[in-house]
């Protein structure tokens, strides 16, 4: 059974690109996310940022439906 670290570091997996790597200010780091697990010639899926942090709409929801 392969650990994070062993997915991460699969050379197969690093031939085919599919870790992306984005920097997150947030955390002043560097972070890795896998890919999508298929790749479409004319619709390419794109990662269009960083997944909202805890609690970042949680006025957009007090006020939902007032």
């Amino acid at each position: 059974m392969n650990t994070i670290a062993d997915v991460v570091e699969d050379a197969q997996l690093a031939a085919n690109g599919y870790f992306e790597r984005q920097f997150d200010g947030a955390f002043g780091t560097e972070l890795i996310f896998p890919g999508p697990p298929y790749r479409l010639g004319r619709t390419p899926a794109r990662r269009r940022g960083a997944a909202p942090r805890l609690g970042a709409h949680d006025a957009e929801l007090a006020n939902l439906g007032k």
